[in-house]
């Protein structure tokens, strides 16, 4: 295949792209964009005859007087009367009262979950003390046993290469 635009054939060098608009293979000097030449020219053109249009609907936007907003449009049965009462209530706030007795319960709710915590990590069995130590030991004892059996291997593969040069 060859390039649409100067029709010389794809290499290593000059790789194939693909116009997205159109979907015509370019050449990467071609095309340097992602659409060719004659989509970019239509798509500016476009844009030119879009903006005139654009400035008129501006103008008019402007002109035109911002109204204000009215929440109570159209809502004349009672309940929505006792919708907007209760809206209103949730806007003035809670009670004070309310709000302190549940500060409260939330405080002791929050205090009574520190403390179990707390006093939990606090007192560990004996028999979990002595478990957690022997089971550290093994893993030390179990770290030496490897790094000497690695030794080993080494001084057995040093034995053998001077074997082997002599």
């Amino acid at each position: 295949m060859s390039c649409t635009g100067c029709a010389r054939k794809f290499k290593i060098f000059r790789s194939e792209k693909s116009c997205q608009k159109c979907h015509f293979s370019f050449c990467s000097k071609c095309l340097s964009k992602q659409v060719c030449r004659s989509c970019l020219r239509d798509q500016k053109s476009r844009t030119k005859d879009s903006s005139e249009g654009n400035e008129a609907a501006l103008s008019c936007y402007l002109k035109m007087k911002p109204s204000s907003p009215t929440l109570d449009h159209g809502l004349t049965s009672p309940c929505d009367a006792q919708l907007r009462q209760r809206l209103s209530n949730l806007r003035n706030g809670m009670n004070s009262e309310k709000a302190e007795a549940l500060r409260d319960r939330f405080n002791n709710l929050r205090e009574t979950g520190m403390m179990k915590t707390t006093s939990g990590r606090e007192s560990a069995p004996k028999s979990e003390v002595q478990q957690l130590i022997s089971q550290t030991v093994k893993e030390v004892a179990l770290e030496n046993k490897i790094r000497q059996t690695g030794q080993d291997i080494d001084e057995q593969l040093a034995l053998r290469l001077q074997n082997l040069r002599s």
